[in-house]
């Protein structure tokens, strides 16, 4: 049992290092935008650390806090907090009755390499799955059927929508130009035609039909064929405006739901790479254990698809633990505390970007299908048929997507290697 002088002595030293950790934290550049990282501290985060000292109860609420601000992924998070956590415990004894802060307990415990084998494979079994659902995530937001039917949407010579507007523009500007003297119908029609098909100018990211743009341009050409043509009246100008005006609101629409939907693609995209990052440490971490002289620089330009069947294949595990085994005098080969929470995190993160994705599409597909409907109610020079066709393919080609999304994602594969991997929890780990 220690002494009170020596437990006051452990203690202010675990608060100078801690008031130095903190000063540390504190100089990195905190994130603009904390709120999105939809992390919870409270709900993420299960520490076995039994003190009798209030320090430490202060200690891992401030280090929450502070971490928790700070623009990582989770998983860098999670990797700072129990190297912190680690380093301020040193001090605490086992002698004194803590259970001192260890985020791998399986460590102080000798058990079967076999259980250690296991898990190990239950683990890369997942990530070799993990890694195909997240290929086919990549795949499945490209879509580029759906993408190109979108595209042909918002194309303003198509006729898929019922009508197509550059010739609605024509027949409005038809007669007003009948009335011109001084200027040239053709070198007027030449115009408008390069300005509807100018796709370097009127067209947003993605393909999609920059509306605003044209018919202002639009508005501005005839005002001043008013101006420099006596015939034509402010009548003319405002018959003109109405009438193509609900021919480009329908294109405005299109133009609205289909920015909204690229903007939620790139920040999906984002994390997307973000998921990727934390799979790749946490395979880099797997690396190192079973291959401890492989560094992790030399494993950063690796694919995904090379660590796994380089590093982490059954045969190669086999081998590594085998070796193990016959040799007494070599290291232990541990399995990681938080192997199992990370390979949860993996796979729970995975299935809510795909439930995040069919969100994404859904909202895309309702927005655009309601445009296509609103159609049919432009006037009689709408071809009915023509919008009804093109609602019954973009229905078709949405349903055939969402249920190949589903073949191709693996998810039921995915979690019942989780619920295997877990199912070894209760094997113990560790060297005989």
């Amino acid at each position: 049992m220690l002494s009170s002088v020596s437990i006051h002595r452990i203690i202010l030293f675990q608060c100078n290092i801690f008031s130095h950790v903190v000063l540390l934290i504190c100089e990195l550049p905190i994130g603009v935008e904390v709120k999105q990282w939809e992390w919870s501290p409270e709900k993420e985060l299960h520490f076995p650390v039994k003190t009798h000292f209030i320090f430490y109860d202060a200690l891992v609420n401030c280090l929450k806090g502070i971490i928790c601000k700070l623009p990582l992924t989770t998983y860098m998070r999670l990797k700072m907090l129990h190297l912190i956590l680690a380093v301020t415990s040193i001090g605490i004894p086992l002698s004194y009755g803590q259970d001192v802060f260890n985020h791998s307990p399986e460590r102080t415990k000798p058990h079967s390499d076999e259980a250690v084998k296991t898990r190990f494979i239950a683990t890369t079994a997942l990530l070799d799955a993990a890694i195909n659902s997240l290929n086919s995530i990549n795949s499945l937001v490209k879509k580029e059927n759906y993408r190109n039917k979108i595209a042909a949407f918002n194309n303003p010579s198509s006729s898929d929508m019922g009508f197509s507007l550059e010739t609605e523009i024509f027949n409005a500007i038809r007669p007003i130009l009948n009335k011109t003297k001084t200027t040239s119908q053709a070198k007027f029609s030449e115009i408008i035609s390069t300005l509807i098909g100018n796709p370097a100018k009127n067209k947003l990211h993605g393909n999609i039909f920059n509306t605003g743009t044209v018919f202002n341009t639009l508005l501005s050409m005839v005002g001043n064929l008013a101006i420099n043509e006596k015939k034509i009246t402010r009548g003319d100008v405002d018959s003109f405006m109405v009438t193509i005006g609900k021919y480009f609101s329908q294109y405005e629409k299109l133009k609205e739901a289909n920015v909204v939907f690229d903007t939620k693609v790139d920040k999906f995209n984002l994390k997307l790479q973000e998921l990727q990052f934390d799979i790749r440490e946490f395979m880099m971490d797997l690396v190192t254990i079973l291959h401890p002289g492989v560094s992790r620089q030399h494993l950063k330009n690796k694919i995904l698809e090379e660590l796994l069947l380089k590093y982490l294949d059954k045969a190669v595990l086999d081998t590594i633990i085998s070796n193990s085994i016959r040799d007494s005098t070599a290291k232990p080969v541990y399995y990681p505390g938080d192997g199992i929470k990370t390979s949860k995190e993996v796979v729970y993160s995975l299935q809510k970007l795909f439930n995040e994705y069919q969100n994404i599409y859904t909202q895309n597909y309702t927005e655009i299908r309601m445009v296509l409907l609103q159609t049919k109610d432009l006037g009689k020079n709408i071809n009915v048929k023509q919008v009804d066709q093109a609602v019954a393919e973009f229905d078709q080609l949405y349903k055939e997507s969402k249920e190949a999304d589903v073949l191709n994602l693996r998810l039921n594969t995915l979690s019942e290697r989780l619920k295997y991997l877990v199912s070894t929890e209760n094997l113990t780990t560790g060297k005989n």
